[in-house]
């Protein structure tokens, strides 16, 4: 049986009777063959059906002018029609053929074509009339298309990733600023609570003030009969003040603890009493200092602090009203030498009293 090559439909094959030449491959933009398709089918399935016997009784046909020419088989056959019969039979060589393939069919072999491509050797012993499908080889293992989402899943990763950051800062500015307002609830009491408060502290700070509230010492120097009074004027006020002065070793002075002795031998030892006759004025070791002929200042003397009896307790007052009077005593470590002054600074001038050598 003679076999013919039967391309898909899908392939741009329109030659009648076009059969495949040795090594072929099919255009992979034809696409493949339908899932069981045949490739090579029995000629007689495209040929008219053949005429059917007469009916008994009915005369035969008259033979035609190549009837006559050719006369009809008796049904004995030649040796040299079985050989054209063999060489019909075969299919040519064409699709998925070889050489070797078509020597089988050469030497009367079977007619059943060469496995083609894409198919088994199993599905080729079925022969042409076989359901093994074609499939084009470079593309056998060809996958579907993949999917938008299959392809740009990073994309969507990324954006998850960046929502999941946008997120996380979110809450935890929404979480600190929750968390302020808290404290700051629990810090800030009610106006009413924050009013009494803000009078308990007023009557603290009242308290300490009492605690620290001046005491006037009441064993306080005399000043010298022989002692200078000025009138002074202060920004605030104005009175007098009379001033006394003395030359000590540092034994003869009535201290709290042992003082050492003076680099020049003794101590200049200064008493002044202030009285205020108008307004308020100031008095104090610092607003007192020795000057000397060259110009240079000298401070009270840090065991100051140390005499007995001298007005500079802790919390001896500094400020004075009018009909108030207070006498402290103060001493210098100065050389005992002409020519020295003692000055005092009433923040508005400065008075001053001759040191005697």
């Amino acid at each position: 049986m003679a076999y013919r090559f039967n391309p898909p439909p899908n392939w741009p094959i329109d030659e009648p009777g076009w059969t495949p030449p040795p090594g072929w491959q099919p255009d992979p933009s034809w696409g493949p063959a339908p899932e069981g398709w045949n490739f090579w089918v029995p000629e007689e399935e495209d040929e008219e059906p053949a005429a059917q016997s007469p009916a008994p009784g009915a005369e035969p046909p008259l033979p035609t002018g190549d009837e006559e020419d050719h006369p009809r088989s008796t049904g004995a056959s030649t040796p040299a029609d079985e050989a054209g019969s063999s060489r019909t039979s075969a299919p040519q060589m064409g699709y998925g053929y070889s050489a070797d393939d078509q020597g089988g069919h050469a030497s009367g072999g079977s007619s059943a074509p060469a496995p083609l491509p894409g198919q088994s050797s199993a599905d080729g012993a079925q022969g042409p009339a076989g359901n093994g499908g074609w499939s084009n080889a470079p593309n056998a293992e060809q996958k579907p298309p993949k999917g938008i989402v299959a392809r740009f899943w990073w994309i969507g990763c990324i954006v998850l990733a960046f929502l999941a950051a946008l997120l996380l800062i979110v809450g935890i500015v929404i979480a600190t600023t929750v968390a302020k307002r808290s404290d700051d609830a629990t810090a800030a009491p009610p106006s009413g609570e924050a009013s009494t408060r803000t009078q308990d502290a007023t009557t603290e700070t009242a308290d300490e003030d009492d605690a620290e509230k001046t005491v006037t010492p009441s064993d306080l120097p005399t000043v010298a009969a022989s002692g200078t009074e000025q009138d002074v004027v202060g920004p605030d006020g104005k009175g007098t003040m009379t001033v006394s002065m003395e030359w000590k070793s540092a034994k003869d002075l009535d201290t709290s603890y042992e003082i050492e002795d003076s680099a020049y031998g003794e101590f200049l030892v200064v008493t002044a009493k202030l009285e205020v006759t108008d307004g308020t004025m100031s008095m104090g070791p610092g607003n007192f200092d020795v000057e000397t002929p060259y110009g240079g200042q000298v401070s009270y003397d840090s065991d100051t602090f140390a005499l007995k009896g001298a007005g500079q307790d802790v919390n001896a007052p500094r400020d004075f009203s009018a009909g108030e009077e207070y006498t402290e005593s103060m001493i210098y470590e100065v050389k005992r030498a002409g020519g020295n002054k003692l000055a005092f600074d009433s923040y508005s001038d400065e008075y001053t009293w001759d040191v005697a050598k």
